[in-house]
């Protein structure tokens, strides 16, 4: 009889890939060993069997109530898995599209890119810090690829590969852009001081 794979996001998912309450948790994501604080809330996942120490990826939050006291419009969701960037790609990404108005943003330091669309999903409004002075830690471009509804912009994501085969991904509000220098900085650092780096 052949065992029944816990449901993502429950405690017994956790138990599964090596979880054990009050101690640190170690997890290969790819090549890479995390070593999870054991007051560190996460989520594993693994596309197939679960095995004690390993996953696909994890999902990790970081809140920022002092910026947004709300919790509904707070919360940075980061995930990490296995992957590589592509510089390139990811530049091509905006040369290769029609932009009905781009702006430059100073407040923000951020370029605006707005696509003539009635769609609203991902990359319908993109951003890049002005003359990419900020980049990812490879060296590539920022690029926030956001969503929305018919009313206004709602979230945005970027991703950006933090060591060789470790690929972070991270979404956030569209009320925190104003910190988008913050949030990459802090998710640098949160994902680097479990050994992402």
């Amino acid at each position: 009889m052949s065992e029944k794979k816990p449901l993502t996001n429950t405690r017994e998912s956790k138990i599964a890939h090596g979880y054990v309450e009050g101690y640190a948790s170690e997890i290969l994501v790819g090549d890479v060993l995390l070593k999870i604080p054991p007051d560190v809330n996460y989520t594993p996942e693994s596309n197939g069997r679960v095995v004690p120490g390993k996953a696909d990826q994890i999902t990790f939050g970081l809140r920022y109530p002092d910026i947004e006291p709300e919790d509904s419009v707070n919360l940075v969701v980061i995930k990490v898995r296995r992957g590589f960037e592509d510089p390139g790609f990811s530049r091509n990404r905006i040369d290769r599209e029609t932009w009905v108005d781009i702006k430059d943003l100073n407040d923000l330091g951020l370029t605006e890119y707005r696509k003539n669309t009635k769609s609203t999903a991902h990359g319908y409004v993109m951003y890049t810090p002005v003359e990419g002075v900020v980049r990812t830690p490879k060296g590539g471009p920022i690029i926030y690829s956001c969503q929305g509804n018919y009313l206004r912009v709602v979230s945005c994501y970027t991703g950006f590969e933090l060591q060789d085969g470790l690929y972070v991904e991270y979404i956030f509000p569209y009320a925190l852009i104003e910190n988008w220098r913050k949030i990459q900085v802090d998710v640098q650092k949160f994902v680097a001081e479990m050994g992402g780096m």
